[in-house]
């Protein structure tokens, strides 16, 4: 048998229930796609993405970044908050606030609107296409059912 695509949700109350919770990104087509949802800031020199995390609940969203820095140094986490709405077609984001490793607020630079399209939603799989100049930029993510518990194993602190 034929493996099912994700269905998208019928309104955007059934949208926002099955988009709910946690989620872990599990592929991306491109480091440009995960710099549409996330800071970016894995791309400095001796930095390594090592997760991302995105947790919806009725109309905000975090974004959670775990990278690693090359060397004898712990892993970083960089946290994104904002406002969110999900409807059948679109996730809709506008960070306000956002925290990085250190734990210094660098809204200044990093408060912005992104707008993704819901191309798939269901109980277990979320995916995402992020318009860049150079086309759709996809994401791929699945239900984290132990968010505190993965943060744990990156050895970075629950939010």
């Amino acid at each position: 048998a034929a493996a099912s695509s994700p269905a998208v949700a019928a309104t955007p109350a059934a949208a926002a229930r099955l988009a709910g919770g946690d989620w872990r990104l599990v592929w991306a087509k491109s480091d440009e796609g995960i710099g549409a949802i996330g800071t970016g800031l894995h791309r400095v020199p001796l930095a390594k993405l090592e997760d991302v995390f995105v947790s919806l609940d009725q109309r905000r969203v975090t974004v959670t970044e775990v990278i690693r820095v090359m060397g004898p140094f712990p892993n970083v986490k960089n946290v994104l908050y904002g406002a969110a709405s999900v409807s059948p077609a679109k996730l809709s984001v506008s960070y306000d606030k956002v925290v990085d490793g250190t734990g210094s607020v660098i809204t200044s630079s990093q408060a912005r609107d992104a707008a993704f399209r819901v191309a798939g939603l269901s109980s277990r799989l979320m995916v995402l296409a992020a318009a860049t100049a150079s086309g759709d930029e996809w994401l791929v993510f699945e239900r984290e059912a132990e968010f505190a518990a993965s943060l744990e194993k990156l050895r970075v602190l629950p939010n």
